[in-house]
């Protein structure tokens, strides 16, 4: 299993990577960190000096953050990448070139809000990412993922396939998993029957919501349960851009302790 996780060299990508390490200890996982730079546009020589020197720089830091890794974490597969490009383009781009099985990133690097559900570059990623999406808020307490919740309207089912990694995590750390559905009033009652995935030898508890604000309901679910994990679904036109792109008023960022996975 190969694990990518963007750096800013800040004390929140590490984070991500710490929370990754918690989940997979017991597996055979090969982390990969990466650092893009923005290089600046060729054509002129300033501008490629100052392009060499970004890329030098980021050279050394990552050698420097491998080598602490190794010493903190004996016996860890660990490699570290830098780029220049656009986050998403290296993102997308070294997911299959090494093949990554799911990416982790923190959401308060050196400029992002810490006011904020998610950094800016995890909000792009959420929209853009090609493999699940681990989003780790700085934060975040990095306890055992004992209680995942996974919130979804399942109105557009996506491949099975798609909860694979939620439901390693699950058998691996022996979680239980609260299935929130959240439907809209006057829609079709959801039963056990309906989860679009196999159930056998899960622990899990399913809660239907009837409610036609999500985030609401969302965070009327978390508010009265445990939880250590929030996942959903990708999906165009689902309630995922709802949630991401919804009004401040609803103060999601109380519960931005809470690391999040997105599937695709």
């Amino acid at each position: 299993m190969k694990l990518l996780i963007p750096t800013d060299y800040s004390h929140n990508s590490l984070k991500a990577f710490s929370f990754l390490y918690k989940l997979y200890q017991a597996s055979d996982a090969d982390y990969v960190f990466l650092n893009v730079q923005n290089a600046r546009h060729a054509g002129s020589m300033l501008s490629l000096d100052l392009n060499h020197e970004l890329i030098h720089k980021s050279n050394v830091k990552m050698d420097e953050l491998i080598k602490k890794v190794r010493a903190d974490y004996p016996g860890i597969q660990v490699s570290g990448i830098v780029t220049a490009g656009t986050l998403i383009d290296s993102v997308v781009e070294k997911i299959s070139e090494f093949s990554i099985d799911s990416v982790a990133i923190g959401t308060k690097g050196e400029n992002t809000s810490s006011h904020k559900l998610i950094g800016s570059s995890a909000l792009e990623l959420i929209g853009y990412c090609t493999k699940p999406l681990f989003v780790v808020p700085n934060e975040a307490d990095l306890k055992a993922t004992e209680n995942i919740m996974l919130a979804a309207d399942f109105d557009k089912e996506p491949d099975p396939k798609t909860y694979d990694v939620l439901l390693d995590i699950c058998y691996q750390n022996n979680c239980h998993l609260d299935v929130l559905h959240v439907a809209k009033p006057n829609t079709k009652h959801f039963s056990e029957k309906d989860i679009p995935f196999n159930t056998e030898s899960l622990k899990y508890t399913l809660t239907e919501r009837n409610d036609a604000d999500v985030e609401y309901a969302i965070m009327g679910f978390l508010e009265n349960n445990d939880i250590d994990l929030i996942t959903t679904v990708r999906s165009k036109g689902g309630f995922i851009h709802d949630l991401f792109h919804s009004s401040l008023t609803k103060k999601l960022s109380m519960h931005s302790e809470i690391p999040m996975l997105v599937l695709v």
